[in-house]
């Protein structure tokens, strides 16, 4: 069974993967609209900070993972 049927059988993943990218590119935006517009912002503490670049990365490499299966499926 492919990537990309394995993401079709189970959609949930999809949607948490979606959920990750979407909350943490969500923080980022805000960080940078926030520095441009000059809104007062609460830095986080390092490691939440980490956490959040780590779930980001992981979020687009994984999202190109699922794009490649999908396209792969798609072709079958």
């Amino acid at each position: 069974m492919g990537r990309g049927r394995l993401m079709m059988r189970h959609p949930t993943l999809v949607w948490v993967l979606v959920a990750i990218q979407a909350g943490c590119g969500a923080y980022f935006l805000w960080e940078i609209l926030a520095a441009i517009l000059g809104l007062p912002t609460l830095p986080l503490r390092w490691q939440t900070r980490e956490l959040v670049e780590i779930g980001a990365s992981l979020g687009l490499v994984l999202g190109a993972v699922m794009g490649i299966g999908l396209a792969r499926a798609a072709r079958a």
